[in-house]
């Protein structure tokens, strides 16, 4: 019985440290490491080594993703709909609410959505989101990156490293039955 479970409790151990650490070494270590002035391979973190590229990357990705007509429209909608676009109104004086309901009864739905394209178009034409959305991700730490994505994929990467020990246990099996 033992010469089953040793190889197969091997195997599921090994397989689970091995994804356990691989998913931490996205992260970890957080700075280069020496050895003798020579860095040691995989220093610094995966993520940590290359975050201004992950980040201008993601924000690039928001920009032509989501800065739409159709999103600003939702967007421009939904601040009617919840009062925000009254109080920006009022803040900004009766000047502006005229102009405002103005252009609002006198725009065709069409040509409403024709200037959402055009300021979209302007949005990403000169990267106001993207540059935006790069500066934010720049004025946080690393940890706070990292806590960000982690709260989006935890249960994938949880699922990766137990998958890693149900594959160790699998092959600690088959090399009992060779």
């Amino acid at each position: 019985m033992m010469n089953i479970v040793i190889p197969v409790a091997t195997g599921a151990v090994i397989g689970y440290v091995t994804n356990w650490l691989a998913i931490k070494m996205l992260f970890f270590p957080r700075r280069a490491w020496y050895v003798g002035g020579h860095q040691v391979p995989f220093t610094p973190g995966l993520f940590v080594a290359r975050r201004q590229q992950f980040t201008a990357s993601l924000a690039h990705l928001a920009e032509d993703r989501f800065v739409r007509a159709d999103q600003l429209r939702e967007i421009l909608d939904d601040a009617e709909t919840s009062g925000i676009i009254d109080e920006f109104l009022d803040e900004m004086g009766s000047v502006f609410r005229f102009a405002y309901n103005s252009y609002k009864s006198k725009t065709p739905d069409d040509v409403f959505l024709e200037d959402c394209e055009s300021i979209a178009r302007g949005l990403r034409e000169h990267h106001v989101v993207s540059d935006t959305l790069t500066r934010a991700m720049g004025t946080m730490s690393t940890a706070e990156i990292e806590d960000m994505i982690l709260e989006v994929v935890h249960s994938e990467l949880t699922a990766i490293t137990w998958v890693g020990a149900v594959l160790g246990a699998a092959i600690g099996l088959v090399q009992v039955w060779l």
